[in-house]
């Protein structure tokens, strides 16, 4: 198995795994799942005189994705306080505010400054003339099994295309006109027609269909895949393919361990 970096930004990294099975990319995708992440658990609202209903407020909070550094809070479940929510185990946030004002993200105030909304521009709520929220809310790590708030990336992968080109091909042009993400060129003094950053390509055929020689044809390699992460949390996307690798294989060996028994 061969890995390839093609594209890599803050929020999103997207990979080439040569000599693998769907099946491999899949499990490492939902694996994505296992990735432990902090978000806001409960929401104590103090004071709500808003037009917004108390339990919307606390499910807009809820999903607010926030930073935070691995290793530094254990699972509340895991921790020595036995579930009561401690200083290693739970992050308290704040926030009090008085209107006419838009209240975000970026007023939260956080007992630890490494936990924090990953965006300060998200709006929470719009308060009028004489309106006042005030409430405290309790963060803690979880996965996305349990709830969507703890949702680390969104993950998605394909096969690599794969361009073939025969004798009948007359360089007529078609298939690079009707290319919408212009990833088909003339190469080799337009004797040629290539792919240009396949990994760009959604397979959609365009290009194919409209070759009036049929001359062209553009296939999946099932043993080439190309994945997508883009995080939705506090996590960098490099962190998170490595925490679903490492999850991955926590869970091969548990079951390595019972069928030796």
């Amino acid at each position: 198995m061969k890995v390839k970096l093609l594209e890599k930004s803050d929020k999103s990294i997207r990979f080439e795994i040569k000599d693998t099975t769907s099946a491999f990319a899949n499990a490492l995708r939902r694996s994505i799942n296992d990735v432990k992440v902090m978000a806001v658990d409960f929401v104590e609202i103090k004071k709500n005189t808003s037009t917004m209903y108390n339990e919307t407020l606390a499910h807009r909070i809820g999903l607010i994705p926030l930073t935070f550094k691995p290793g530094d809070y254990v699972e509340t479940e895991k921790c020595k306080c036995e579930s009561a929510g401690c200083d290693k185990c739970t992050v308290k946030l704040v926030l009090k505010a008085m209107g006419p004002a838009s209240i975000y993200a970026s007023n939260i105030a956080s007992t630890d400054d490494s936990v924090k909304p990953a965006s300060g521009d998200i709006l929470i709520t719009k308060l009028a003339e004489d309106q006042e929220i005030e409430f405290e809310a309790t963060a803690r790590l979880g996965t996305a099994k349990k709830h969507a708030r703890w949702q680390a990336a969104i993950a998605g992968y394909q096969y690599a295309p794969k361009l073939k080109v025969t004798d009948a091909c007359d360089m007529c042009g078609v298939c690079i006109k009707k290319c919408q993400k212009k990833l088909l060129e003339e190469v080799k003094g337009g004797k040629k027609i290539e792919l240009n950053e396949p990994y760009k390509c959604d397979l959609c055929n365009n290009c194919m269909r409209s070759c009036p020689k049929m001359a062209l044809t553009i296939e999946g390699d099932p043993s080439r895949i190309i994945m997508n992460v883009e995080s939705v949390s506090g996590l960098s996307p490099k962190e998170i393919v490595a925490s679903a690798a490492e999850a991955l294989k926590e869970q091969l060996g548990e079951l390595r361990e019972e069928l030796k028994d």
